[in-house]
């Protein structure tokens, strides 16, 4: 793995412990989303879209992790396959799925298997991560239209308000373009579902 060979006082070094701390900060506010969802028997406010193009985007990071031998990458898509596929369980057994959201399903599936057939897997992760930013806006438009928040765990997108800063960051240190395009629109994203969150009425217990 690139990162234990090249294990020190460096930036590699920097990046893929903070890679790995959000990654696992993720884990934990996605496990607590999931939690959420269970417990209330309701996937009130939460895109499915979302959670399932997620999914499919923490799976792509398995296979280019593996592809260009990164630990980071490879870790932090495995700690949370298992928990957004539970997440995905539970909205479809408590919500539902729609036309739209199973077509935008089969969209996401289409991409994942064209990943995995083709040689150019960085190009087609490049791909993923720009679709994450309209997958991610779902969840926005899925609150704007509810009229609670539903069962939203506000702390996944705190998560996400934090790791977008430091993708953000290491992206323009690092001179990324994905990187820099990418993270931004996360972070202007979390920062309207976070104000959106604030001014709807809460879901009683």
């Amino acid at each position: 793995m690139i990162e234990l060979n090249n294990f020190g006082w460096n930036s590699m070094t920097l990046s893929f412990l903070g890679t790995l701390f959000f990654s696992f900060w993720t884990a934990w506010a996605a496990f607590g989303q999931n939690k959420l969802i269970w417990r209330n028997r309701s996937g009130k406010a939460v895109s499915s879209t979302t959670i399932f193009y997620g999914l499919c985007l923490q799976t792509a990071a398995v296979i280019y992790g593996y592809d260009i031998h990164s630990l980071a990458v490879l870790v932090g898509g495995l700690i949370r396959i298992p928990l957004l596929t539970m997440t995905i369980i539970g909205l479809g057994r408590f919500k539902g799925f729609s036309k739209k959201e199973k077509f935008m399903f089969s969209l996401s599936l289409s991409l994942l298997v064209g990943m995995l057939f083709l040689s150019s897997k960085g190009k087609m992760f490049m791909v993923f991560a720009f679709g994450s930013v309209l997958a991610y806006s779902c969840q926005l438009f899925e609150l704007w239209l509810s009229d609670t928040t539903g069962v939203i765990d506000i702390r996944v997108v705190l998560v996400a308000l934090c790791s977008s800063i430091f993708w953000m960051v290491y992206g323009i240190s690092i001179d990324d373009v994905v990187i820099k395009i990418v993270s931004p629109c996360f972070l202007a994203i979390s920062c309207l579902i976070i104000v959106l969150w604030f001014r709807k009425p809460k879901e009683a217990p």
